[in-house]
């Protein structure tokens, strides 16, 4: 006959992951010492756990990339594994730098560096970058780190997955398309008191200078406006140079049947991107003498053109 037996002496098989325990003879120590090894074995094999995280729940911006909104355009970085927090950032900095190369469709060689500032509890970072291309410095200002988002992982050491925001102003984006494409605009004035010696064909030396460097030009030359911004007017039409030339002639005197000019001209290489002008050459008194009056200060503005181009040469590197 069966006897009377308790509810509480009941003995269940519990179901723990895929761990079925068979103990309807076993001591109650036994059964709790194997439900313990059970759950112990079910945490082992669950894989990686989450163990902290610097926000609630994993922010919308992590999943996307690209986007536009108030004159900066937004990369994401992300990185995963590493076993120090701040290194989980620099490289999720360093992926979301890559997503700015690719899109400008470059090789390059990159360098950056973290500033971390604070200001009344509030952290904020900025990056900054210098990439290499063909031995031509491209610089990328005002990129900053826009957002920052960090898990902590027992996998089953420590480590952590980090994502970054960077923001890049569209407008250094621009800048350094231009840098890499070196286009040069020639901007020039000249004056004479002579009509028909001004023409185009003066540029012809500096142009050289800059096309054997390996500069293109931007096919038409301009004639700025007096103490118009050269930096903007380059930028506007796609270069990363403005070589401005300025340069005069007149004549001077007649002997003996021989005509004699003095001319006179100045040169300034500016850079588009940072506003600066580079160089600022002076040609000095140069002389021009002919048969001909007309040809006399046309002479003498060859040999202006000509000196300005030699010292453009030797100053500039083109």
């Amino acid at each position: 006959m069966r006897g009377n037996v308790s509810k509480s002496s009941l003995c269940r098989t519990p179901t723990i992951g895929r761990l079925h325990l068979h103990c309807s003879r076993l001591p109650q120590v036994r059964t709790a010492l194997l439900m313990f090894v059970a759950v112990a074995f079910w945490a082992c094999s669950a894989g990686p756990v989450m163990s902290g995280a610097t926000a609630p729940e994993r922010p919308k911006w992590t999943a996307k990339t690209g986007g536009q909104k108030k004159g900066k355009r937004f990369y994401v970085g992300r990185s995963s594994g590493l076993p120090r927090s701040d290194d989980g950032y620099e490289m999720a900095a360093n992926d979301a730098l890559r997503a700015v190369v690719r899109e400008l469709g470059i090789t390059v060689q990159e360098e950056s560096r973290d500033i971390q500032r604070e200001r009344n509890g509030e952290y904020s970072y900025l990056v900054e970058i210098r990439l290499s291309t063909q031995s031509k410095p491209v610089r990328l200002a005002g990129v900053h780190r826009a957002k920052i988002y960090q898990e902590t992982w027992e996998r089953p050491g420590v480590e952590y997955d980090s994502w970054v925001l960077l923001a890049v102003p569209v407008s250094e984006l621009e800048k350094a398309r231009r840098q890499i494409a070196g286009k040069v605009l020639l901007a020039w004035n000249c004056t004479s008191d002579t009509a028909g010696t001004c023409d185009r064909a003066l540029l012809e030396p500096i142009a050289n200078v800059a096309t054997t460097g390996g500069h293109p030009l931007i096919p038409e030359p301009v004639q700025p406006a007096a103490g118009a911004d050269l930096a903007a007017l380059g930028a506007r039409n796609g270069a990363a140079w403005v070589i401005s030339v300025a340069m005069e002639a007149g004549f001077a005197e007649e002997s003996h049947g021989e005509f004699y000019a003095t001319g006179r001209g100045t040169i300034q290489l500016v850079d588009t991107g940072d506003g600066k002008v580079v160089l600022s050459l002076d040609s000095g008194a140069v002389k021009g003498g002919e048969f001909s009056r007309d040809k006399a200060v046309q002479q003498a503005l060859d040999n202006v053109s000509k000196g300005l181009a030699g010292k453009l040469r030797e100053a500039s590197g083109f």
